[in-house]
């Protein structure tokens, strides 16, 4: 959900001055002598608030004094792409990615906004090189879950039965739930992405299957849990309807 920005003043920002001075080892912004009006102590009180997009128009000032310091920069876009400013987030992003202060952090944000954009390609690139990096068998899941989405389901399995089919696998996925999120098993999860692809193909007992399969991993996984019961109710409804047409075809469609 996109965040409406704030309005600042514009005598406010005619009073942002700030001169730019070298990084401190730290790693903070840099220090003002001009205290309570600079860009840089604008920012710092705009992160204490949990105001992001006041420490958006600081660190653009910043940047107006020193576009090329890639630690503002980081920062914007970071901040950009966790409030769902894709567009702007992207293009600061692949500036840093470009540089030597490129980071899997940034990538991650990076990689999930190209998801949410529908730029799958590079969605997949981005995970595929973060998998690379960490060994975070989480990113192979969120590849598997794109090319699904795509319409390659056959790729999609492949992967999903390698996460599914290996117990030695620790990392856990977030789904939604009825109050709020829950975290589940990688397995459960792989578990659960598989049955829907089974379903797309009709394959319901195969879908059941992976659903148990599911739940014995994560029984308290919510969506497995409420796919099960659909999935009952729907096979439970298309066994009464064959009974009936075959109650039918034996009385000659005539009643009882």
């Amino acid at each position: 959900m996109l965040i409406r920005p704030r309005i600042i003043h514009i005598f406010m920002l005619a009073a942002i001055l700030f001169s730019c001075n070298a990084e401190k080892e730290t790693g903070q912004l840099p220090e003002s002598s001009d205290s309570g009006t600079s860009a840089s102590d604008l920012y710092e009180r705009a992160r204490q608030l949990g105001d992001d997009q006041t420490a958006i128009v600081a660190l653009n000032t910043l940047l107006l004094q020193d576009s090329s310091n890639m630690r503002y920069k980081d920062s914007l876009a970071r901040l950009y792409l966790r409030n769902g400013q894709h567009e702007p987030g992207l293009k600061v992003g692949a500036e840093v990615m470009k540089s030597d202060w490129g980071n899997d952090a940034l990538l991650e944000l990076i990689a999930y906004a190209h998801e949410v954009t529908g730029e799958s390609d590079k969605a997949i690139s981005g995970f595929n090189e973060l998998y690379n990096s960490t060994k975070n068998v989480s990113y192979r899941y969120e590849v598997a879950k794109i090319k699904y989405t795509i319409g390659e389901s056959s790729e999609a399995n492949v992967i999903l039965k390698e996460l599914a089919d290996n117990k030695e696998l620790t990392e856990r996925i977030e789904f939604l739930a009825q109050e709020g999120t829950q975290k589940v098993t990688i397995q459960a999860a792989a578990n659960f992405l598989m049955a829907q692809i089974a379903l797309d193909r009709n394959q319901q007992s195969t879908a059941m299957n992976y659903l148990r399969a599911a739940l014995a991993s994560s029984p308290d996984f919510q969506q497995a849990q409420y796919g099960m019961q659909q999935l009952q109710t729907l096979m439970q409804q298309q066994r009464e309807q064959r009974e009936l047409q075959e109650l039918q075809r034996k009385y000659g469609g005539g009643g009882f």
